[in-house]
């Protein structure tokens, strides 16, 4: 390749990427406005056979999990940053991942004591 197209490559990559990604994205939702359409479709026969409806159950979060994850990847990411950069200031941002892990793991013990009362 020639020495002044090199720079573009980056941004070549870059707007591949963001191109893939937007194509992921959409082709997810749109599966999943389909598979909503087609569930109002039966619904709608269903209402007009006279059949009852069961109300859909909510899917319960497991925020237990979620906090375990996201603390252990904040204080991994923190420990990496810590060494790759020799300094504490890097570090720092490997505490938001870790603060989202706690606040996850407080949902879920406050959760909990809620549904108990």
């Amino acid at each position: 390749m020639d020495s002044y197209m090199m720079p573009l490559i980056p941004i070549l990559n870059g707007l591949a990427l963001f191109v893939a990604i937007t194509l992921i994205s959409l082709a997810v939702i749109k599966a999943r406005l389909k598979n909503r359409e087609l569930l109002s479709k039966e619904i709608i026969i269903a209402i007009e056979n006279g059949a009852d409806i069961p109300l859909p159950v909510p899917k319960e979060r497991n925020y237990l999990n979620l906090g375990l994850i996201w603390s252990l990847v904040g204080i991994a990411f923190t420990i990496a940053l810590w060494f790759s950069s020799n300094a504490i200031e890097g570090a720092v941002w490997g505490l938001l991942p870790f603060a989202l892990g706690v606040a996850f793991l407080l949902i879920h013990k406050y959760q909990k004591n809620t549904e108990k009362e």
